[in-house]
Parts: C-alpha cells; sequence; structure tokens
C-alpha cells in the first residue's frame, strides 16, 4: 500500500538514492542545499513497503527584485520509479508540497523541467529573457583586465559582488558557498569553469560556464559584477578556455545590452517552468518593485483580487481583465502581448505593460536550488 508525507531520517538515504537512479550518480554532489537533512522537511515522498518509489522535493528562499522581495520554491529531483508512474503518485507529492508552501507564504513555485505533470500543476514555461552569442572579437578587450580561475579563499570576496546584484537570491554565506561546490561540481558530459575579473588586480566581475566535452562553445551559467569589465573579458576567456562561443542570456532591463549593442538578441524564457502559487502574495511582496515602475496615484486605482478560480485585474472602472492560473503566469513573467492587447482601454494597457513582465532572476543557473 502506497503511503505519502515528508521524508523521514530513515528514509532520506532512499530518496537521494532513488534520485540517483533516475537521474545520475552526483545528485548529491550537485544538490548539496535540496538534500541535506536540514531539508527533509521539503522534500515529500511515497513509499511501498518500505520502498521509495517517488519523491518531490523544494528549496525555499527568496528572491529580490529591486527592492522588492519574495519568497519561492525551487522544486527539483521530481522522480518516480518506472513501475509506479501513470497513477498521480508525483502529482499527490507536488499538491502536498504546494501545501507546506503556502503555509511558508511562497509565492512562486520555480520547477527544473517542464510536460504533463507541471502543467497539470499550473506551472507553464514562461519568461522574458535575451540570449546572445559571442565570438572571440565581438568585445575590444582592455589591457586593464586580467583573469583568473576561483579560489575558495576567494569567497567572501565574491559574495560581496553578488550581494550588489538588484535581482538575486538572498543566500547565506554558507548556502553560496554550498551552491558553488555542488553547481561546479563536474559531470561525465561536462565540467564548470569558474572565473574572476580583474581591473588593475581589483576584483570587478565574476562568470561561471557549462563547458559540454566535445562541443566548440560555453553556456553562461551565471555572472554578476560589472558588466562592462564582464564584456571586455569575453575574448579573453574564450581564448583561455579554447572554445569560439559562448551563449549567454540575461533580462532585457540588464545593464549587459548596453555592452552587447553589436550583436543580435534572441527573445527566450526562463528555461524552467513556473507557477505562482499565492498571487496575492505575490502581487502584495512586488508592491516596491510597482512603486519604482508607477505612480502611486495610478497604482491606487489598479485593483487585483481573486474570483472564484480566476484573478482579476481593474484600473479604474475599465472592463476588467480576468485570467486563470496559466495566463496570470504569463501576464506577470512574460510573454504576456497576446493577453494584455485584449485590452480595450489604452490607459489600463499602458499601465500593465509598465508593470509586467517582471524582471526575474536567471533560474536555469548556480543558483537553481
Amino acid at each position: 500500500m502506497l503511503k505519502y508525507g515528508p521524508c523521514s531520517k530513515q528514509f532520506h538515504r532512499n530518496a537521494i538514492q532513488l534520485s540517483k537512479k533516475i537521474f545520475k550518480e552526483n545528485m548529491d554532489k550537485q544538490f548539496r542545499l535540496l538534500f541535506d537533512d536540514s531539508n527533509r522537511k521539503h522534500m515529500f515522498i511515497s513509499t511501498d513497503e518500505n520502498k521509495v518509489v517517488s519523491m518531490v522535493n523544494y528549496y525555499r528562499s527568496t528572491v529580490q527584485i529591486h527592492g522588492a522581495r519574495t519568497n519561492v520554491a525551487s522544486i527539483g529531483s521530481v522522480c518516480t520509479l518506472e513501475e509506479y508512474r501513470h497513477q498521480s503518485i508525483a502529482s499527490t507529492l507536488l499538491k502536498m508540497a504546494e501545501k507546506k508552501m503556502l503555509s511558508e507564504e511562497v509565492s512562486v513555485a520555480i520547477i527544473s523541467g517542464d510536460g504533463g505533470l507541471y502543467r497539470q500543476f499550473g506551472s507553464d514555461i514562461v519568461g522574458d529573457m535575451v540570449g546572445y552569442i559571442i565570438t572571440r572579437n565581438d568585445i575590444p578587450k582592455s589591457d586593464d583586465l586580467t583573469i583568473r580561475p576561483f579560489h575558495e579563499s576567494l569567497l567572501e570576496e565574491v559574495m560581496a559582488l553578488y550581494v550588489n546584484e538588484p535581482i538575486r537570491f538572498l543566500r547565506s554565506l554558507s548556502e553560496f558557498k554550498s551552491l558553488i561546490l555542488g553547481q561546479t561540481y563536474p559531470d561525465t558530459f561536462a565540467d564548470y569553469p569558474f572565473y574572476l575579473v580583474y581591473n588593475k588586480g581589483k576584483l570587478i566581475s565574476y562568470i561561471i560556464f557549462s563547458r559540454a566535452f566535445g562541443k566548440r562553445t560555453l553556456l553562461v551559467k551565471e555572472f554578476g559584477g560589472s558588466r562592462s569589465g564582464l564584456a571586455q573579458a569575453f575574448g579573453m576567456l574564450l581564448i583561455e578556455l579554447k572554445k569560439i562561443s559562448m551563449t549567454i542570456v540575461c533580462s532585457p532591463q540588464d545593464e549587459l545590452n548596453e555592452y552587447l549593442k553589436m550583436k543580435t538578441p534572441q527573445k527566450t524564457d526562463l528555461h524552467a517552468s513556473i507557477k505562482i502559487v499565492n498571487p496575492m502574495r505575490l502581487y502584495f511582496d512586488l508592491m516596491p518593485y510597482f512603486k519604482l515602475k508607477c505612480k502611486n496615484e495610478v497604482l491606487s486605482q489598479l485593483g487585483f483580487s481573486a474570483v472564484q478560480d480566476k484573478y482579476k485585474f481593474q484600473y479604474k472602472n475599465e472592463q476588467p481583465l480576468y485570467l486563470d492560473v496559466h495566463t496570470l503566469n504569463k501576464l506577470f513573467f512574460g510573454p504576456n502581448k497576446n493577453i494584455i492587447k485584449k485590452v480595450k482601454s489604452e490607459s489600463f494597457k499602458n499601465v500593465l505593460n509598465e508593470l509586467f513582465p517582471i524582471p526575474f532572476v536567471w533560474v536555469n543557473n548556480l543558483n537553481y536550488q
């Protein structure tokens, strides 16, 4: 008989073994925070005769967006033994996890995957991001710059750059260290070089790559610090790592775009599924950011409320906009042009375009946990 519940100490190791069996052998090395004993209350499992057959896990954290803060749950390592699939076991565990999220005032669930299971849960692949492909000679380098591999002794200096990022996960030093150690732990198919950029001996930027073996390109996993210094170091980094190009993704509002004007940006998403689990909470949490975008007298005339299984935006006495959970995900995170264009009032459209989509952390990165 199947049993469901949070992961007890008795089943902790077996749950991790299930993840390693379904995904890869080094899951516990890379996802140190997700699988840590202190996070067992966020690991939900199903057992059959003392055997772990399915699990859903999340790590709770807080995201900062230009002064606004909201709690998020990063869901990962969702897996079920093959012989137990198609019985809605993972769906049941997702609902249990969501109930726990709501008790912890989590507003957004971020999922490292997509597909029918997550769509039924209420999530969507969304996001308003742009990607660039950079080659060695695209941006002139500065003679004042040097690059060096990261060393653990420099952790606090790197974190000092990280905490100045306006859009980021809030992390303690110990969390930051665990994330670096975990998310740069090599795979059999790729490793994750971590480099620092210096200007006249002063640390100004950092960058972490995903380097797939046998390929001539790099994917930027995460970056921080001076965008100017970072851009001018791209050529040196490609030469150092013996690659011909790199792909980097950022928000359209990121300062980095200013230094990549010679390149054509490509629209992309967050490379993850997003579900707003508590829309009213998220709207309230984002108010400090909204106040940076709109005047108070405008915001005071914009209403947001839950109406049965829908969510309603209304501006002044204009015809309201009703959204289900999927269109709500798209309005907040993008792309949302097809949603906003249904609004008849130009003033209402202008307000929505000013506020949405919100800028968000690039979640397919070092910080995914």
